[in-house]
């Protein structure tokens, strides 16, 4: 029993390490994890371990999950809407600041949340959404750029969907509150006399003065 004891615990030890990508022996392991992962092609019993190189946040091995299809469609496997995908999705989104999370990371997500908030009441019945869940993804609309920019236009229709919560039978104020602000947060962005941060805090809206650069699996570099 003892000796089960130590061997878990290293091996916590050991995944843990290897998730902190602090140097290049951590950073090749999991490089050469998510390769492996990546090769046994999806299925869903692995989707736990999807997210956890996806909240690594490093382009190297999330490159390396996502070889071979475009990240947009990574989580088209997934045939029923599963809650606790919402709930890693969202809490992805809450976790980074705006801005931070690789840019593939969030194609994949939001190609996920187009999928099954494209009818709201169905996506809500399975994961009844947040304010904060609202909010942490309406932080990366980019008002530099137009409704055009492919990640305005994925965001943008996710809120769009969640406003369509608010139907003139609609009985359920929580449901009429979230569905009032995702349509506030849309209006925002495209009233060029107004702004997101009318709607969303500037704290959430924050952007990291600098964003520290991952450390490179041996033998692997960016172009």
């Amino acid at each position: 029993m003892i000796e089960k004891e130590i061997r878990d615990n290293y091996n916590r030890k050991y995944l843990y390490d290897i998730l902190k990508c602090a140097d290049v022996r951590s950073s090749s392991a999991l490089y050469a994890y998510a390769n492996f992962l990546n090769k046994k092609g999806h299925q869903f019993d692995l989707i736990p371990l999807y997210f956890e190189i996806l909240y690594t946040n490093n382009r190297y091995a999330i490159d390396a999950l996502f070889k071979g299809c475009v990240a947009r469609d990574f989580f088209d496997f997934i045939r029923v809407p599963e809650s606790f995908v919402f709930v890693k999705i969202f809490g992805l989104f809450d976790q980074f600041p705006k801005n931070a999370i690789y840019k593939q990371t969030i194609k994949a997500c939001c190609g996920y949340l187009k999928h099954y908030y494209r009818s709201a009441k169905d996506g809500f019945n399975v994961y009844p959404v947040s304010i904060r869940d609202i909010n942490s993804i309406g932080k990366y609309l980019n008002e530099d750029k137009d409704q055009k920019f492919q990640l305005n236009r994925d965001i943008l229709d996710i809120l769009l969907y969640i406003s369509e919560l608010d139907q003139h039978h609609e009985m359920d104020i929580e449901k009429k509150k979230i569905a009032s602000h995702a349509s506030r947060i849309r209006s925002d962005f495209f009233d060029s006399k107004r702004s997101i941060v009318q709607s969303i805090s500037s704290a959430i809206l924050e952007e990291p003065k600098e964003i520290s650069s991952e450390i490179s699996p041996e033998g692997v570099y960016l172009d």
